[in-house]
């Protein structure tokens, strides 16, 4: 789950909930009240948004939240796998449908009308901007940094009938490699330098690399927990991001001062990890979605923007669907189900 999204919030927020008894008959008596839940969260978002006081509901991160609505009425981890066919994000839909409804939370008012805005965690910590979604590392990095009392929407049913979900992460952003020109020496030295950005939770290394110097950056409070400065906050947090991309050890969750809050994100964590969905073509590899992925991925997220802002109308979004097919999509469907039929 390290670098999936989530949707973050300042509480108190409405956080709806799937009863663990949906399957039940009392359950099933229910579905026809939960159709209603996307209008009744913007019913709820029209209840907290104050326009007048200058007080809106989501960020303006258009896509992101597509991508997030996306989850509440069932859309795959970027692809579906049924007989061993893969379906795209894009072609579903359940995808469709969180555009569509996108743009009826974007006329409601309750994104903020700024689609520019540079200050999301300001806002948020002013009290001004009421959600935002957030990669996982870097929602801990904003636990850190802001006091302010942070939530997670879990994800609830869109209609009747939907599963929601939680889309996993890789469970890593990417890989770093090393020059094979580099003489061994230089290979040794770089792997060391490796070895110790990995090191583990609860090593004299990561107090380090996560906290800074001890009386510099960190101090121990009576307990022996550890408290950041002001310097630790502006120097330590902010260089353990970056260096994290390089090489890093298994995700854990300590927040300094804060083991309430730590408490609570691994209590969010393992109510996401109940709904969490897998992308099927993870460990796969396509040689044109390495060379055409992004591009043609990067199209149709643009298009998602310009129809949620009201700029194109929903049809043009799947008229660009169809280029990305034709553009490479169906390529890299043929390569990735070759790759999972492991020919």
């Amino acid at each position: 789950m390290a670098d999936a999204p989530v949707s973050s919030v300042r509480s108190p927020v409405p956080q709806p909930r799937v009863p663990d008894d949906a399957d039940s008959p009392a359950g099933k008596k229910r579905a026809k009240g939960r159709i209603r839940q996307p209008l009744r969260c913007r019913l709820k978002g029209k209840e907290l948004l104050d326009a007048k006081r200058n007080k809106y509901v989501l960020e303006p991160a258009y896509v992101n939240h597509a991508g997030r609505f996306a989850q509440w009425f069932g859309a795959p981890a970027s692809w579906r796998l049924e007989g061993g066919k893969l379906t795209h994000l894009y072609e579903t839909e359940e995808y469709l449908e969180a555009v569509a409804f996108a743009v009826k939370v974007r006329k409601a008012g309750l994104f903020w009308p700024d689609p520019n805005l540079s200050t999301t965690m300001e806002k948020v910590a002013q009290g001004s901007l009421g959600a935002y979604v957030q990669s996982f590392p870097s929602f801990l990095t904003d636990v850190k940094t802001y006091d302010f009392p942070f939530g997670v929407i879990v994800p609830f049913a869109g209609k009747a009938g939907a599963t929601p979900s939680y889309t996993l992460g890789y469970g890593s952003v990417g890989y770093t490699a090393i020059s094979k020109k580099a003489d061994a020496k230089r290979v040794e030295m770089l792997l060391r330098v490796l070895d110790y950005l990995a090191a583990p939770f609860g090593t004299e290394e990561r107090l380090f690399l996560d906290n800074g110097i001890e009386g510099t950056h960190c101090t121990r409070t009576s307990n022996g927990d550890i408290k950041l400065t002001a310097k630790g906050n502006a120097e330590a947090v902010t260089t353990a991001m970056p260096l994290a991309f390089l090489a890093n050890t298994p995700e854990y969750v300590y927040l300094p001062g804060k083991s309430e809050m730590a408490s609570k994100i691994h209590g969010w964590q393992e109510e996401l990890l109940k709904m969490g969905k897998a992308n099927p073509t993870s460990g796969h590899f396509s040689d044109a979605s390495t060379k055409k992925g992004a591009s043609i991925g990067t199209a149709v997220s643009d298009t998602v923007l310009d129809v949620v802002a009201g700029r194109k109308p929903i049809s043009a979004f799947q008229d660009q669907v169809k280029k990305w097919r034709s553009g490479g999509g169906d390529e890299i469907r043929a390569e990735f189900e070759a790759s999972i039929a492991g020919k």
